[in-house]
């Protein structure tokens, strides 16, 4: 199979899995007001308080894991064309056709190359037409190693998602191993878990919720100057 790109294909991919991903998003968001209600509840017992101190440990973080990873893969959806929009063209790249048309380039300028030869002097439009073809060939031959540059570099478009993946994954499969469970006192007992994957999605929300204050602060200045920028008139109607 050729290396081939189509804008349209790819823009609806991106689009329906950054609705999935947001969809998760939701999903986790209602996941953590379940485990907050589930804590506020009024009940009592080993069990029930082995299971807060349970719940409280694991389900916030592979919520916060979830969403973490499903930011970065709208991020990555959305980057994705972009960048190919702005390195490579902003209509469709087929690798096949573009060497097809370097190749039949290449035998025009060849045969006009033995026209030229056999003429007895020099014919400008026919050197006009040498150097159209010349040119659009090595525009081809210009997209065609942007495409494979950006073929070898778009994997690193999606390194953040990757990365949240690893860590959500490591959790699940903390949970699905079902350590913390202890069938002789019939309890939780998070000792028994292996918790460092907590906190590497815990140093993530971290940089997460720094970002989004970051972001909260520009717009709040922005505004701020907006309302600043507008003048108050009084004005007296007592005659």
């Amino acid at each position: 199979m050729g290396l081939d790109f189509y804008i349209g294909e790819v823009k609806a991919q991106s689009a329906a899995a950054k609705r999935m991903a947001n969809e998760y998003s939701q999903f986790c968001e209602q996941l953590k007001d379940s485990v907050d209600a589930f804590m506020n509840a009024p009940l009592s017992g080993t069990t029930y308080d082995s299971a807060k101190v349970y719940f409280s440990t694991v389900y916030p973080p592979l919520a916060s894991g979830f969403i973490l990873a499903c930011e970065a893969l709208v991020e990555a959806h959305s980057k994705f064309p972009e960048e190919f929009q702005s390195s490579v063209d902003t209509c469709d790249v087929i690798e096949e056709q573009l060497k097809a048309e370097i190749t039949q380039g290449q035998a025009i300028l060849q045969y006009m190359t033995r026209t030229m030869d056999k003429e007895k002097e020099p014919n400008p439009r026919t050197e006009q037409r040498y150097l159209g073809v010349q040119r659009s060939i090595q525009k081809n031959e210009e997209k065609l190693q942007k495409l494979y540059d950006f073929n070898a570099s778009s994997p690193n478009l999606f390194a953040d998602f990757e990365a949240q993946l690893a860590n959500l994954d490591a959790g699940l499969a903390e949970v699905e191993k079902g350590t913390a469970w202890n069938p002789v006192s019939g309890t939780f007992d998070i000792s028994r878990m292996n918790l460092d994957w907590t906190k590497s999605i815990g140093k993530e929300w971290e940089k997460r919720q720094k970002k989004s204050d970051r972001i909260r602060n520009v717009k709040r200045k922005k505004e701020i100057r907006r309302l600043d920028s507008y003048e108050i008139e009084c004005i007296d109607y007592a005659e």
